[in-house]
């Protein structure tokens, strides 16, 4: 699991910003802001946390879950999400799996489909598609 400073170091590097006070005016947040996220004297929002994920260009599902963990960790909670974040996880993967088992049974596993499959199986993250650039489509 990615850290708080993780997703602040990288929205920072991401804006080429000088300062965590540089990114705290960025996120509308008083100066310091940010300084107390990494101390851990304060936690962002949720709709800040969306903001630092969109900025460092990183999942906003799991920074949430991941703010949720940081915020509860001395609770019984935080074992919960945990979890929740683990089902998460398992449950792409399975989809990309299944994604390729399908693939296969259909008969479009020749090398050359199975490198565009594979291209488009690391497009998949979570419940997105990222953008690629597909040379050939598939056939339906």
């Amino acid at each position: 699991m990615l850290t708080i400073d993780h997703y602040l170091d990288t929205a920072v590097d991401n804006l080429k910003l000088r300062s965590d006070r540089a990114l705290s005016v960025k996120l509308g947040l008083s100066p310091g802001s940010v300084c107390h996220f990494r101390t851990k004297k304060a936690w962002p929002s949720d709709a800040t946390m969306i903001k630092i994920a969109r900025l460092a260009e990183l999942d906003e599902t799991e920074a949430l879950l991941s703010l949720n963990i940081w915020r509860n960790f001395d609770s019984d909670a935080a074992p919960l999400y945990s979890r929740l974040m683990d089902k998460l996880k398992a449950a792409a993967l399975l989809g990309i799996a299944l994604f390729f088992v399908i693939a296969t049974i259909s008969g479009t596993s020749t090398p050359a489909r199975a490198d565009q499959l594979h291209a488009l199986s690391y497009s998949i993250y979570y419940d997105k598609f990222l953008p690629m650039h597909v040379p050939e489509q598939l056939p339906m």
